[in-house]
């Protein structure tokens, strides 16, 4: 075991969010305009050159403590909805999530064309992507898709092509193609999935199978695979690790993930569910890729009266299994409607491994504990107060953070 260390940290930000301006919704034609932005400011001040350390991060490598970000500012052509034809055009930075997410700056078209009793969505899109720590130039991104709902079926088909400026002169280029299905196979059966290929040489994907069983109980089976190790690609498709469980910096090996879970109502406060799941990696001999197996059970609580305010009860037993280890694990959160102004939470979770971005090292054994309160006076005015609690059995984390969110 080793000492234990400790750290602060503390930050202040406030986001503006937006909705459509200048939009008629009676002709739905017109334009609309949007705009999200964030201003942060790092409250000690220090820099690395200051105070070299672990736990710097970039927003210490700025000259001022406070930052400006722009994450979307739009300008939106709505065009007569008549079945066919133009539909809309947009311009400026904005988020493309139609298939895979893609932020750029450019311009996205959107056409209808109709099938019988259905239409056809087509989207051509293209700019330089957004790189809010780093310069884009020589950066560029196109593309299209389609897609297609008919009774019971949702279909659509994607490609793109990216090209980064890297460093030492290296130029990163991908090309994507992404179809996606939804389909109900019956009333009580649904069936959804996302294949890719990446410059056909890898290929992921994702699928859940949903069933609805008696007494309003759900069973839900998932599966997730990458066929092969990944290579180094483009920002945009290095972020997908990511949200995989794996850093940027981390070796992404092929693996496969197979899960599944039911969820029983016990009556109109009380629910349970119960599940399990498996990873394994083609090649986990190594500190950033770990084959484990989890099983869990989970029982909720909702709109409870504690102290006669609404009340949200979650606690999770867990086990995973390695092939060194066995661990339990407890976890759970509470969530309190203090007022009608005033939500209090707190809460409890454990992670086998999780990725440490400060220190580029995978954690074992991490327990994290949070408390929040959140004041909302307005509709579109919002105050967050949060504390985090980290011990990853080797060094103590304290976090602390404060914000304001306004929607206009």
């Amino acid at each position: 075991m080793g000492a234990k260390l400790f750290r602060r940290s503390a930050r202040l930000g406030c986001v503006w969010l937006s909705r459509p301006l200048f939009n008629s919704t009676e002709t739905k034609n017109g334009f609309s305009f949007a705009l999200s932005g964030r201003v942060s400011g790092d409250l000690d001040g220090r820099r690395p050159g200051l105070k070299p350390g672990i736990y710097n991060g970039i927003y210490e490598t700025f000259d001022h403590s406070v930052q400006p970000w722009l994450y979307r500012a739009t300008i939106t052509k709505n065009f007569e909805a008549d079945g066919s034809g133009l539909k809309s055009v947009r311009i400026g930075r904005q988020y493309h999530t139609g298939g895979d997410f893609l932020w750029f700056d450019g311009l996205e078209v959107h056409s209808l064309i109709p099938i019988e009793n259905n239409s056809l969505d087509i989207a051509i899109f293209g700019g330089v992507p957004v790189r809010l720590y780093e310069s884009s130039s020589n950066d560029w991104l196109a593309g299209g898709g389609a897609s297609l709902r008919l009774d019971k079926v949702y279909m659509a088909l994607e490609g793109y092509h990216i090209e980064e400026d890297a460093r030492f002169g290296w130029v990163r280029k991908n090309t994507v193609g992404r179809f996606a299905l939804d389909a109900n196979l019956n009333e009580k059966i649904n069936f959804n999935g996302v294949v890719r290929a990446v410059d056909d040489e890898e290929i992921d994907g994702r699928t859940r199978l949903t069933m609805n069983l008696p007494r309003n109980a759900i069973a839900r089976l998932d599966y997730q695979f990458q066929s092969d190790d990944k290579s180094s690609h483009s920002t945009e498709l290095d972020a997908y690790s990511i949200i995989l469980g794996r850093s940027i910096g981390a070796s992404r090996r092929g693996f496969s993930d197979f899960g599944g879970d039911i969820m029983v109502p016990l009556s109109d406060h009380l629910s349970f569910d119960i599940g399990a799941s498996a990873r394994d990696f083609k090649d986990s001999e190594d500190r950033n890729n770990h084959d484990f197996d989890r099983f869990f059970a989970t029982l909720m609580l909702s709109d409870m009266k504690i102290i006669n305010r609404s009340t949200d009860i979650s606690i999770t037993g867990e086990a995973y299994e390695t092939l060194t280890d066995y661990t339990r694990a407890i976890s759970g959160d509470v969530s309190m409607k203090y007022s009608k102004t005033v939500t209090l939470s707190a809460g409890t979770s454990y992670a086998i491994y999780s990725y440490d971005y400060a220190t580029d090292q995978v954690k074992d054994d991490v327990r994290l504990g949070t408390a929040k309160i959140t004041w909302e006076p307005k509709s579109n005015l919002r105050f967050n107060l949060r504390y985090d609690i980290e011990d990853d059995d080797y060094r103590l984390h304290h976090f602390i953070s404060a914000g304001c969110r306004y929607a206009f």
